[in-house]
């Protein structure tokens, strides 16, 4: 499984960092799923259904696109001490591919994270792709960050501090139901806006209307933001608590 079978609309980000463990203790760390709240970025609450083997689901709440998401992954592959492949089915036949490797380097090994991302919509691309593709580098950069720092703490004998997990996921997903209907809602209003106002403008210039709806896409990405970011903060509390 090296990926999707690629369109010119999937999008592809790659990243790597080498930690201070043997492949063996990385390798525990990353196929506990339980424990992805305490270094994965964004990831607020995780759920794992059944044991950690192929064809098994885990879920997880997460603000990678600011709202609070459920999103629930497949265990489509595991070569042990090695590779772990997730797939995470999207509506209208999109996916998301993420792939987690363990590469021993001498006194180090390595962790390299890929994510795949195909909306299988041109239009949801052209409006969300870059959005998407700029969260997702924040979400693994600061994963990279948040298990550095983890191991350090490690290191220097400090206490680790758990967040909750478990059955308080489902309780957040019925009280953010509606965040996926907000977020599309939000889509096809740019989406109206772009080319409602002028249909001919599709053929006779792609290229503006391509740049018409990034400033759309991003001010509105802006505005999402601003305007959850006390719920984020209230959600914070709750995990904390």
């Amino acid at each position: 499984m090296k990926g999707f079978l690629r369109t010119k609309n999937t999008r592809s980000v790659t990243a790597e960092t080498d930690l201070p463990l043997s492949a063996s203790e990385v390798w525990k760390r990353v196929s506990d799923v339980s424990n992805y709240t305490d270094f994965v970025e964004f990831m607020k609450l995780v759920s794992l259904e059944g044991e950690f083997r192929e064809g098994s689901h885990w879920s997880d709440i997460s603000t990678v696109m600011y709202f609070p998401l459920k999103f629930r992954h497949k265990i489509a592959k595991i070569e042990e001490g090695k590779n772990i492949f997730y797939l995470i089915d999207l509506p209208k036949g999109g996916k998301i591919l993420q792939k987690l490797e363990v590469i021993p380097k001498g006194n180090l090994t390595r962790m390299r994270l890929t994510i795949e991302v195909d909306l299988n919509n041109q239009l949801m691309d052209l409006l969300l792709g870059k959005l998407i593709e700029k969260r997702t580098k924040s979400m693994i950069g600061g994963t990279f960050k948040k298990i550095s720092h983890k191991i350090e703490k490690e290191k220097a004998g400090e206490p680790e501090i758990h967040k909750n997990k478990g059955n308080a996921a489902e309780l957040i997903v019925r009280k953010w139901y509606l965040a996926p209907t907000v977020i599309s809602i939000a889509a096809f209003v740019i989406l109206a806006i772009v080319f409602g106002s002028n249909p001919s403008e599709i053929k006779a210039a792609p290229g503006k209307i391509i740049s018409k709806s990034e400033v759309l896409v991003t001010s509105s990405a802006t505005k999402i933001k601003t305007s959850v970011h006390k719920v984020n903060n209230k959600l914070e509390n709750f995990i904390s608590n």
